[in-house]
């Protein structure tokens, strides 16, 4: 933060504010993710785009493709804890879709039919099946692997090593698939649908009350709910406000619970459902019932492809043109999320967002407590303006000639809320403008920085 120039009357204003520390307790319980790490993969793997991730045998593994070649070939990268990753020998491979671990064994499968085992996840055995088809998924439940692809394509093993047609009941293309409650459920193009209760035998369906041309691209289980992602046509953030969230108590009744966004992976774990997407600058969605989702920055701009739950962590890995990151993120870490948002939008570039000056600017802040819930702390709403730097006190906020004169806006207990507006106001000086929200854990009334947790917001405004 800044100490900025020149006093001025234009922002300090009192604000239309529903009183922020009285927001009910007991209507919050949302789940937590907890801290997310960017882990930079070694240059020596090369230029890697990857689709999918799964853990097995104290091992994550994330299967994808080499851009380094044209075509491109399948790459296997994996870790023991998400941090530090090596690749693996996959031979001789198309691009690879998906993973899965079952019974002692990886499965990856991608184009042409590939098939590829192995023990580990490190060292791989090129598999032959009857297809030339792209599959784009695989599962393990029910003592059976099962994996998915183009035209209905739907092949089942016990091992990974012997492979059998199953006729899935639709000529669609089918992008995922999961097992949870004794039922195979698999999703694709067109808003297809298909289930089955031993892998052998399905049947097809739809989510009726949605437009045909959704794509499903991802399905996950868990807390008794079948969630599955899509959007239109299967290209990612195309129309954004066609990405649709749907779920299902049995994989066959199923109901919309919410659109928008650029989502494109789904997964389950330690009481949590994870979406994360293409082009949503680290954002990613979370809900412990798939009905109710909370929106989260990760401090980071990677735009996740697939992710996938193991070992107490959530892995996120990227696709299309080769990202030198995965997101790692643990479940139970104890740290607090504040977030500060302008206009329902976080920092999505090194520069800032960018308003006119007639624009209206809404600055909403939010808290997850975490394991700090009912910790005592300062709470400190701050903004660095061209007019220099100003704190929220409600209901107004108020000139700082330096940091040190900044004043909490509340201290107490930390609890969680939902996001809450601390500023609507247009007219607004041209310049760049940072607006923090943060806590922390030493309640004496000054800025601890050994024991803060902040969010900022940055913004420009011009004619």
């Amino acid at each position: 933060m800044g100490t900025g120039m020149m006093k001025t009357g234009r922002f300090v204003t009192v604000l239309a504010f529903v009183v922020l520390f009285l927001v009910s307790l007991a209507g919050h319980s949302e789940a937590n993710l907890g801290i997310c790490d960017e882990i930079t993969l070694p240059a020596e793997l090369g230029a890697l785009a990857l689709d999918s991730a799964a853990f097995g045998n104290g091992r994550f593994v994330a299967a994808g493709s080499s851009n380094n070649s044209v075509p491109s070939k399948g790459a296997i990268i994996s870790s023991p804890a998400g941090k530090n990753w090596v690749l693996g020998s996959s031979g001789e491979s198309d691009a690879l879709r998906g993973v899965a671990y079952g019974n002692g064994t990886f499965v990856a499968v991608g184009d042409y039919g590939s098939v590829l085992t192995s023990p580990d996840g490190m060292n791989w055995t090129v598999r032959v099946t009857k297809s030339f088809y792209q599959l784009k998924g695989i599962t393990y439940g029910n003592g059976m692997f099962v994996a998915v692809g183009d035209y209905g394509l739907i092949l089942t093993s016990p091992d990974g090593v012997n492979w059998i047609d199953r006729f899935a009941g639709t000529i669609g293309s089918l992008k995922g698939v999961t097992y949870g409650d004794g039922l195979f459920v698999a999703v694709g193009t067109n808003g297809a649908v298909v289930t089955s209760f031993d892998g052998i035998n399905w049947s097809a369906g739809g989510i009726s009350g949605i437009p045909d041309y959704y794509d499903l691209t991802g399905v996950a289980y868990g807390n008794g709910t079948f969630v599955s992602i899509g959007d239109v046509f299967g290209y990612p953030g195309l129309l954004s406000s066609y990405s649709i969230v749907v779920t299902s108590p049995d994989g066959v009744n199923w109901t919309s619970v919410k659109s928008g966004g650029y989502y494109y992976g789904v997964a389950f774990g330690n009481g949590t459902f994870v979406i994360a997407g293409v082009a949503n600058y680290g954002i990613i969605l979370t809900s412990p019932d798939g009905k109710m989702w909370t929106t989260r920055a990760t401090d980071s701009t990677f735009s996740p492809w697939a992710i996938s739950f193991g070992n107490n962590t959530f892995i996120a890995v990227g696709g299309y043109t080769g990202v030198s990151t995965i997101l790692q993120c643990d479940p139970l870490s104890d740290q607090p999320f504040p977030q500060i948002k302008a206009n329902q939008y976080i920092s999505s570039s090194p520069n800032g967002l960018q308003f006119t000056a007639n624009d209206v600017l809404s600055i909403t802040v939010s808290l997850e407590a975490v394991g700090l819930y009912g910790v005592d702390a300062d709470w400190w709403i701050v903004a660095d303006t061209p007019f220099g730097l100003y704190y929220y006190g409600y209901p107004t906020w108020t000139y700082a000639a330096d940091i040190n004169d900044v004043r909490p806006v509340y201290q107490g207990p930390l609890f969680s809320f939902s996001p809450v507006e601390v500023l609507n106001i247009s007219g607004l000086g041209t310049g760049s403008y940072t607006f923090y929200f943060g806590i922390d854990t030493d309640m004496n009334g000054r800025i601890d920085w050994d024991k803060l947790y902040v969010d900022a917001v940055e913004l420009n405004i011009v004619q």
